[in-house]
């Protein structure tokens, strides 16, 4: 994904207000995201009608799609909060009367995302006037001219406007399934469904900056002035960068596709319950920290081992989870197959090591002492992410020349390890991280889930004194700080789990080529009309969608 602004993109859109459709999805690829959507529709959203991004894992998923996600960062920013989500659908002759969207009125700097799904045209589009957002909505407007809601036209409206700016201009943008227009929320925009048989749908999304205040319209004061609700905070979701100002409320997204086998993880600490007790006939003892499912993957778990001396888990095997190991006490041998070739990687207390998922590996322990380590392990379904990352043993301490500068004015202070795309994350972040007696960080939510594992000293975290011998987890959305309490320096390994901001697995893509160049039909028979069912069904059912970002 790139955070890399187009020259003036930014400044179109902050000048006129919106920016030309753009194409996102085939017309096939429409039909697929409908009936996923669709299947959701008995679940009631979350707080108010756009609060589906919080409860059904399609809108999100489209909501986090890069394509649109990177678009919507390069006008806001590096932090974007989703805090609407909802299907439009207007019957044939239907009207959405004018008007300026009152929570983005009251909010400030915000983004909707009108993308057009089935039955969608030039007529049947929202139409709006350029540069508005930056005059009074409509509204406030109307009220002071006595013209009601229902008397608004777009000629009365366009005189209003050209009065107060010469510029602004009516549009009504060429939009077709699988195209989506941004615009600014403030903008006066409204919509006719010219249709003479046919409803059309469209999906809105809509973004906000962390620091915009979003709050909920009173339905039954939708002129001017403008009443909000102060409760319910709309549920909201950090769908990248993080959180510092805490004045939404900030809320995990629904978990990812394919992980409803475990529970929804939350915000954890726990004990790893040290030191375990050997197995004297097995010489392995295993034991389970956290399973579960989150925004980010469809299924993540964590547990904690003790080897015994001269011992291995298991025969050398694979699987399709991608793995990291952490070594707590003692020192093993980390045993990786590589081209029918074993290597051997020694882990020591503080280091800790990846692997990819099907990468052939075993611990042993060659030593007369125990020893101890945390796995976790996550898996996603189709992704197509390539993995940058390879096997590779990291030292999680700071040690010797690496040690932070005692002398330094920061309190806390950050060393990275790792920050690269695998086959299941967008990027799997790890750092080590030093806090001198008073350092830390205020509350925030993140876009990712993170876990602490804490090494030396003790810091302070959701009202609990954590220390060495534990693990805590941060889940996606979930606001924590963390302070250093104590009298001495606190080091911890920090892990980033960052989903991958694309709705469509492999099968997916496969159609969409299949669709664009036809070489199916140049398989035989049989197999081209195979491959071809497969691939629409994948379109169709949305099986093996994956997690945003």
């Amino acid at each position: 994904m790139s955070n890399r602004t187009r020259p003036g993109l930014r400044e179109r859109f902050e000048d006129l207000g919106y920016l030309p459709p753009q194409p996102v999805f085939s017309e096939a690829e429409c039909r697929g995201i409908l009936r996923r959507m669709r299947h959701t529709a008995a679940t009631p959203p979350a707080d108010w009608p756009k609060g589906r991004a919080a409860t059904d894992r399609p809108f999100l998923d489209i909501a986090t799609h890069a394509p649109i996600l990177d678009r919507v960062a390069e006008i806001l920013g590096p932090d974007v909060l989703l805090w609407g989500a909802m299907l439009a659908v207007q019957p044939p002759g239907g009207v959405h009367p004018w008007h300026s969207d009152i929570e983005c009125s009251a909010a400030g700097r915000t983004v909707n995302v009108w993308l057009g799904l089935d039955h969608v045209r030039r007529g049947s589009a929202v139409h709006f006037i350029t540069r508005t957002h930056q005059l009074d909505p409509i509204q406030r407007i109307a009220a002071k001219n006595g013209v009601r809601r229902d008397q608004l036209t777009a000629a009365t409206l366009h005189g209003w406007a050209l009065e107060l700016d010469r510029q602004c201009e009516l549009v009504e943008p060429e939009v077709r399934n699988g195209e989506a227009f941004f615009f600014d929320g403030r903008i006066w925009h409204g919509s006719l469904n010219r249709n003479r048989f046919t409803s059309r749908t469209a999906l809105l999304l809509q973004y906000a900056a962390p620091d915009a205040r979003i709050r909920i319209p009173d339905p039954n004061r939708l002129g001017w002035p403008f009443q909000l609700l102060p409760t319910p905070r709309p549920a909201s979701i950090m769908v990248r960068g993080t959180d510092e100002h805490g004045e939404n409320r900030v809320v995990p997204g629904p978990v990812a596709e394919g992980g409803l086998a475990g529970p929804a993880l939350g915000s954890r600490i726990q004990s790893l319950g040290l030191p375990l007790e050997e197995n004297a006939e097995t010489g392995w003892s295993p034991q389970a920290i956290f399973h579960g499912a989150t925004p980010n993957v469809a299924r993540i778990a964590c547990h904690t081992s003790v080897l015994s001396a001269g011992r291995e888990p298991h025969p050398i095997h694979s699987h399709e989870e991608e793995e990291l190991l952490l070594m707590l006490t003692g020192e093993a041998n980390l045993v990786i197959v590589r081209d029918g070739k074993e290597q051997t990687h020694t882990v020591r207390e503080g280091s800790f090591a990846y692997y990819p998922a099907q990468q052939p590996h075993t611990i042993r322990n060659a030593t007369a002492e125990p020893a101890t380590y945390l796995i976790f392990k996550w898996w996603t379904p189709a992704t197509g992410l390539q993995n940058r990352l390879q096997t590779a043993v990291h030292s999680g301490r700071w040690d010797g020349a690496a040690s932070p500068d005692e002398r330094s004015a920061e309190l806390f202070r950050t060393q990275g390890l790792i920050a690269e795309e695998t086959g299941y994350l967008a990027k799997l972040g790890c750092h080590r991280t030093w806090v001198d007696p008073g350092g830390g960080y205020a509350p925030h939510a993140d876009a990712h889930d993170v876990a602490l594992v804490p090494l030396e000293g003790r810091f302070e975290t959701q009202g609990q004194e954590v220390g060495p011998g534990s693990v805590v987890f941060f889940a996606a959305g979930e606001s924590h700080g963390l302070r250093n309490v104590s009298e001495a320096p606190a080091q911890y390994l920090v892990l980033e789990f960052h989903g991958r901001g694309e709705p469509l697995p492999k099968q997916l893509w496969l159609a969409r080529a299949l669709q664009r160049f036809g070489p199916w039909k140049r398989l035989p028979a049989r197999a081209g009309r195979a491959l071809w069912r497969r691939s629409m069904n994948a379109l169709g059912s949305g099986k093996g969608g994956a997690p945003g970002r």
